[in-house]
């Protein structure tokens, strides 16, 4: 895997994933034929192992806007072959149109600039975006499992993802980061997410560090960051 300077590809370097926790759930999760959407896709880590996992019948949609990062993202899919990925340049929120990207030192950490009340970076570009619904009806495809790591922007992923959330059959298993600092920066608190779920219908679960899944307690979220699951199919520890 090619993968430029920054913290998770030292994390790739060192651990061999960047979140062992999520690999080893995606990797006990997904099954030949199914279907893996990617939502800030980086450099293809993740896209990767579903790709193994999922196998020639399945499929993976891939999701990167940041242009440097999607270079990455194209070279290792081709190193790695993997004819079952399709990769998308755009960033997903809640609509269809353009959004302006942040760009950091450390390419892991770009981050939508919020529509309303976010502060312009003084190095950013405008890139195009796509609503998870929009590319849903568009394609007519519904996943299996739904990654989600946007940096603080999941409120709008969700937020365009309403009718696939209130599917009731073959509703999608989804991976959502859960960090409180990058929620805020978008203002809203990081609990709101599993809200949302919750309102749909979904029972969340933590992601540990030993990839068991422990059935959240929202009023038991304070000082918690890392990965969580929802579904509305009852998960045991996979």
């Amino acid at each position: 895997m090619y993968t430029p300077k920054g913290g998770a590809g030292a994390l790739i370097y060192y651990q061999g994933h960047s979140e062992p926790e999520t690999a080893k759930f995606v990797m006990d999760f997904l099954k030949p034929g199914m279907t893996f959407w990617d939502v800030g896709a980086h450099i293809g880590e993740y896209s990767l192992i579903a790709s193994r996992c999922v196998g020639v019948t399945g499929m993976v949609e891939a999701f990167e806007p940041q242009p440097p990062i999607y270079d990455y993202l194209l070279r290792n899919v081709e190193a790695n072959h993997a004819s079952n990925i399709r990769l998308h340049r755009q960033a997903v929120c809640e609509e269809f149109g353009t959004a302006e990207l942040s760009l950091l030192q450390d390419p892991s950490l770009a981050y939508l600039i919020p529509r309303h009340g976010g502060r312009r970076e003084s190095s950013s570009l405008s890139v195009p975006t796509v609503s998870l619904d929009h590319f849903h009806r568009s394609t007519g495809l519904t996943p299996d499992v739904i990654k989600v790591d946007v940096e603080g922007a999941e409120q709008m992923v969700l937020e365009g993802s309403k009718n696939l959330m209130a599917l009731e059959k073959g509703a999608p298993v989804w991976i959502v980061e859960y960090e409180p600092d990058n929620c805020q920066r978008f203002g809203y608190q990081a609990l709101e997410l599993i809200r949302c779920f919750e309102q749909h219908g979904y029972t969340t679960y933590w992601l540990t560090d030993e990839s068991y899944l422990a059935p959240i307690a929202p009023a038991a979220t304070n000082g918690r960051a890392g990965n969580f699951v929802a579904s509305k199919a009852r998960l045991s520890s996979v």
